[in-house]
């Protein structure tokens, strides 16, 4: 009922000010119709503006705009009409002004000889030269025939300066910063909207603002000015000082610099941005796009977040009603329309995931998942508010809502007070640490657990491998050396992007592909290749053998090929294994067999010292089709020694060896 009721009052203010403002511009032009044409002009504006306030995205509903308008207008009809018949009722029974000394004309149309002579009719009437000149200054305009009727309408008196200065100085500018304020509230309740973030009826809400404050500063200042005129010239009729008249002028002349100042600063570009929002698609801000990934249970957001984001995604959810998780991969946006979409995220209790980067308005959509989730990698970013031609002041608001968003997702109040105390031109991007201490990242990600993501819309397969170039430098070398295979490889990524694959799923496919392709090139690898390659295994074993004696045990005795040591291994041998990758492909050539007999006599030589140093009956373990796990740890370091001892043979011998055993 409240809000009923207040809406009928908004609307019966604007209708109102519409119609004493259309009734102050047709008093002229006609009388008796003024009622009917200023009511009915007033409703249909009010319908107008009121239908495009309502659109929100859609189409204007001018249909319930006018029932929005109609009673209040009615309201204002009524006592418009009322008022205009007892003023002419009071007109009619006004008595005529009786005119005395008036000659009557000639019956023959002659002209009086008086009026010839031109002097007046009455002989003891004074000619205007004899009328002292201060008293002619001081005295009204003369009357025009007919009955002269009083202007009561002070807004067209103001309009002409006679209004007194001081009234017109002070009085009116109180007046009109009443009426522009009432104006204003009046236009906040039309282009208010129950769906929320809407840049259409924004751009009109701003558009009419600026127009009413301008319309009644303009007519402030014009009648102000004029007053000041007027009471120059009475002052100087009495030969006195006009200091406040131009005093007044000065103020008035500062005003309207500030004025502009402000629109110029403040208004105009605010208006540029809010057009472009609502009308060129945002352009400042990059397309969105939305894609549905592992058999409908996951969609990812990417680009700008603008106005129509959360409406599609609306749509989208709608016809997959699977998905549980939101990947986000944006810079940020606008936002109101990320607000729309963090509660639609947080009505349905999604999960939100960030795997490459989530910056600006993106962080407000993260919030709202019920569970947040972020890579190691994927990082979010924050900083204050911002938008064209308004100041720290004037975006307080925007601050204090997104506090307390933050707030009520449960992140720490240091942590979103240091991020939106940023300045909108940079950005604070806490380490993953900070993220979870501060509960922005309620889970960390490993890349299994969600389809793989952030690489931005239709990535081309170099796109998806771009970020893998820097750190697998062997992919440079297929694509040199071995362009098909290098194809291959495209493809698997290609692939399991367009599947909504898992990173880790990815990874396993790849490694299908490569590890055989490498191996199957390591032995036509130079010899100073595949010794390094020996130490690496030696250093792999080591490292293997004091974490986890099994896992050394497999990887030793099946091969890299068919055990993966991922993660199980320190970053600097992974970097020398990586590298080594990229040598064996650089250096691969054809390569004539090794002779048999040069393997079996450097073989030889390494098996006979093994056994004299270990033993034969620890070096048959080589042998065994079972290895007990109790000895896994042996196999280990037995691994290690017979490497340490191939690589201490002549580089020759050590190469021709480890070419023939890669070759098997």
């Amino acid at each position: 009922m409240a809000i009923v009721f207040g809406q009928f009052i908004g609307a019966f203010l604007l209708a109102v000010i519409l119609t004493t403002i259309i009734s102050a511009l047709i008093r002229r032009f006609t009388a008796t119709s003024r009622v009917f044409i200023a009511n009915g002009l007033s409703l249909a504006i009010a319908t107008l503006l009121g239908g495009l306030g309502m659109a929100d995205g859609g189409e204007p509903d001018f249909v319930s705009a006018f029932g929005t308008y109609v009673l209040p207008q009615l309201a204002v009809f009524s006592i418009d009409f009322l008022r205009s018949r007892g003023a002419a009722a009071r007109r009619r029974s006004k008595p005529e002004p009786m005119a005395f000394n008036r000659p009557d004309p000639p019956m023959n149309g002659a002209t009086p000889a008086a009026a010839r002579s031109g002097t007046l009719s009455n002989p003891a009437a004074r000619s205007d030269l004899e009328i002292d000149p201060q008293q002619r200054m001081l005295a009204p305009p003369a009357a025009q025939a007919g009955p002269a009727l009083p202007q009561r309408n002070i807004i067209v008196r103001h309009w002409r300066g006679e209004l007194s200065l001081g009234w017109s100085f002070w009085g009116i500018a109180v007046l009109g910063n009443i009426a522009a304020l009432i104006t204003i509230l009046a236009l906040n309740l039309i282009f208010s909207t129950d769906t929320g973030y809407d840049p259409a009826p924004i751009f009109w809400l701003n558009v009419l603002t600026w127009l009413v404050v301008t319309l009644i500063a303009i007519w402030q200042v014009v009648g102000t000015w004029r007053s000041a005129t007027h009471h120059a010239e009475r002052r100087a009729a009495l030969n006195q000082g006009a200091f406040w008249s131009r005093a007044a002028k000065v103020s008035l002349g500062l005003g309207v610099l500030r004025f502009v100042s402000d629109f110029v600063h403040s208004g105009a570009p605010q208006l540029a941005e809010v057009y472009d929002m609502a009308w060129t698609g945002d352009s400042r801000l990059p397309a969105y796009s939305l894609r549905v990934m592992r058999d409908g249970t996951e969609i990812e957001i990417t680009g700008g977040i603008k106005f129509g984001l959360a409406a599609d995604f609306e749509r989208v959810i709608k016809v997959s009603p699977r998905i549980k998780v939101v990947h986000l991969h944006s810079f940020g946006g606008r936002l109101g329309e990320a607000d729309k979409l963090r509660r639609n995220i947080e009505a349905r209790g999604l999960i939100t995931y960030v795997s490459a980067r989530c910056e600006s308005a993106c962080t407000l959509v993260h919030a709202g998942g019920r569970e947040r989730w972020a890579t190691r990698l994927g990082g979010l970013g924050y900083h204050g508010p911002a938008f064209s031609g308004m100041t720290a002041e004037d975006l307080a608001p925007s601050t204090t809502f997104w506090k307390s968003v933050y707030a009520q997702a449960g992140l720490s109040a240091s942590f979103v007070a240091r991020g939106l105390a940023v300045p909108s031109d940079t950005m604070w991007r806490p380490s993953i640490e900070e993220l979870v201490a501060a509960n922005a990242v309620t889970h960390l990600a490993t890349g299994s657990e969600f389809a793989i993501s952030g690489y931005g819309a239709n990535p081309t397969p170099d796109d998806l491998l771009s970020p893998y170039q820097k750190i697998w430098p062997v992919l440079a070398a297929i694509r040199t050396r071995l362009p098909a295979e290098y194809e291959r490889i495209r493809r698997v990524f290609a692939d399991g992007f367009t599947s909504g694959a898992t990173e880790d799923q990815i990874m396993a496919d790849y490694r299908a592909v490569a590890v055989p392709l490498i191996a199957s090139h390591r032995s036509k690898a130079d010899d100073e290749v595949l010794i390094d390659s020996a130490r690496l295994l030696i250093d792999q074993y080591r490292a293997l053998g004091q974490s986890d004696p099994t896992l050394c045990y497999r990887y030793a005795a099946l091969g890299a090929g068919k055990v993966s040591v991922a993660g199980a291994l320190p970053v600097e041998l992974v970097q020398r294994e990586l590298g080594l990758q990229e040598r064996v492909i650089m250096t691969s050539r054809a390569r004539p067999p090794v002779p048999e007999a040069v393997t079996s006599a450097v073989l030889s030589r390494v098996h006979q010292t093994l056994v004299r140093r270990y033993g034969a009956d620890r070096m048959a373990i080589f042998s065994d089709e079972t290895v007990a796990p109790a000895k896994h740890i042996d196999y280990c370091a037995l691994s290690i020694a017979l490497y340490q001892e191939l690589v201490a043979q002549r580089p020759e011998d050590a190469g021709a060896l480890l070419r023939a055993l890669e070759a098997q």
